[in-house]
């Protein structure tokens, strides 16, 4: 995303969500509630942009169409955005469909982190496969100006460890 470097805005970035624990299930839904707290952000402050969000799967999609449905009963002011349609619309899909679906700002959500004992599961769906390399750099590629990676887990919380709490 954007090879200019010289606003603080563009290209890559990481917002560490340090004080969100991994409930389980594929879905982490306080992680969830803060990417639509961003995604209303953006709306507020570069509703000239086009926006979508990536997850790694179907379940974390729903989880933050849900909430994204429920801020906008409670906001009908947002509503603009979300209605502006064409090819650039507001979408959120997961890894496999985001292909081709270039916006200004892509946000992608990891779900994935440490459990309450600070435990984390090393299987983080589709992209610990064979291949998921490929699969990651999918989300990435079709951002014009941002990438935004919003997790609840660092590397160094996936490195291999010795048993328990490592946060």
């Amino acid at each position: 995303p954007s090879r200019f470097d010289d606003d603080d805005f563009l290209g890559l970035k990481f917002e560490y969500l340090s004080d969100v624990t991994y409930d389980g299930g594929g879905e982490n839904v306080e992680e969830a509630r803060r990417v639509v707290d961003a995604v209303e952000e953006h709306i507020r402050n570069r509703p000239h942009l086009s926006l979508g969000v990536g997850t790694f799967g179907r379940s974390q999609q729903r989880v933050i169409q849900d909430l994204i449905e429920e801020r906008r009963r409670q906001n009908p002011a947002l509503e603009p955005f979300f209605n502006r349609g064409g090819e650039e619309s507001f979408f959120v899909t997961h890894l496999e469909r985001v292909q081709g679906d270039d916006r200004d700002v892509i946000f992608i959500r990891v779900t994935y982190g440490p459990d309450a004992h600070g435990q984390i599961n090393p299987n983080f769906g589709p992209i610990t496969g064979d291949n998921g390399w490929r699969r990651l750099h999918v989300p990435t590629t079709p951002a014009n100006n941002q990438c935004r990676a919003i997790a609840s887990s660092v590397a160094e919380d996936n490195a291999p460890r010795g048993n328990g709490p490592h946060r």
